[in-house]
């Protein structure tokens, strides 16, 4: 066997151990990328469960904050409280109305003039505001 097929030989085998080592250590560099991968995806998909459930508690409480808000307001008291003052104002009117029906209206000092000057508007007062107990959030 002549020395240069010996020598070609030596350098193919060379060539493939050090192909083998670096095929083993480009294994080994996937290997760790594979393991780190799963491991964000386990985290991750920790951390996804961890807040789909805080967003359910979260939903939870809204909801049972917004039912407890809505037990509080009382829409009949409002609409009361605005019926009397539609009530109010209409008397006036139609007392003014009739005032100047009688003869009132036609002098400055009377009609509804007059009327403003016996009841003015920081005597008329809005029905009261409903309050409302402060919603605790926990």
């Amino acid at each position: 066997m002549p020395q240069a097929v010996i020598d070609a030989s030596q350098s193919a085998r060379a060539n493939l151990t050090k192909l083998r080592q670096e095929i083993n250590l480009f294994a080994q560099v996937l290997d760790k990328r594979n393991l780190n991968i799963t491991n964000h995806a386990e985290r991750t998909d920790e951390l996804c469960r961890e807040t789909q459930a805080k967003c359910n508690e979260t939903i939870t409480r809204f909801d049972a904050l917004l039912k407890n808000i809505g037990a509080q307001v009382d829409i009949k008291a409002i609409i009361e409280g605005i019926r009397k003052t539609l009530e109010n104002v209409n008397s006036l009117v139609a007392d003014a109305a009739a005032k100047s029906r009688n003869g009132m209206g036609s002098r400055p000092d009377g009609g509804f003039f007059r009327l403003l000057a016996l009841y003015p508007p920081a005597k008329f007062k809005a029905p009261p505001v409903p309050t409302y107990a402060a919603a605790t959030v926990q």
